[in-house]
């Protein structure tokens, strides 16, 4: 896994939740980390799959709303997810955490990385652990090309 983007992710994530009156101060540090791990797995997977031009339209402020909207839920899922099973609060709740707390998170991800430098270091991991997928070269190809 990508230190760099797992790293950004875990600091918005505690920044945005750390006074939240829902999550026990014994369980943010596991909520930070559970839901930082499954979004950065999900950001991994979306660049090699059909939902890399929604990561491109949610970075970069393109206009295919559609595609933006599918990674901000997957995306918003993951840390509902967290919160849920961490914290064992019912889904009514920690929807309502995740969807107070998501969009500070999106914010300042979206200020810190484009879809370029995204992709570049979520593949760089891949390359490290010896595995390729193949529309990664066509991700690359169509970024630099």
């Amino acid at each position: 896994m990508d230190e760099n983007v797992l790293n950004f992710v875990k600091q918005y994530i505690g920044d945005a939740i750390a006074n939240y009156p829902k999550i026990p101060a014994s369980k943010l540090n596991e909520v930070v980390e559970d839901a930082s791990i499954r979004m950065v797995e999900s950001l991994k997977i979306a660049v090699s799959t059909d939902k890399k031009d929604g990561i491109e339209a949610l970075l970069n402020g393109s206009d295919d709303l559609m595609m933006a909207n599918e990674v901000r839920k997957m995306l918003e899922s993951d840390l509902v997810i967290s919160i849920e099973e961490v914290t064992k609060l019912d889904a009514r709740e920690a929807t309502k955490v995740a969807s107070s707390v998501f969009p500070v998170v999106l914010k300042r991800f979206c200020e810190a990385f484009d879809a370029e430098s995204l992709t570049y270091l979520l593949v760089r991991e891949y390359k490290k652990n010896g595995v390729l997928v193949g529309s990664f070269t066509c991700i690359l190809g169509g970024m630099f090309g």
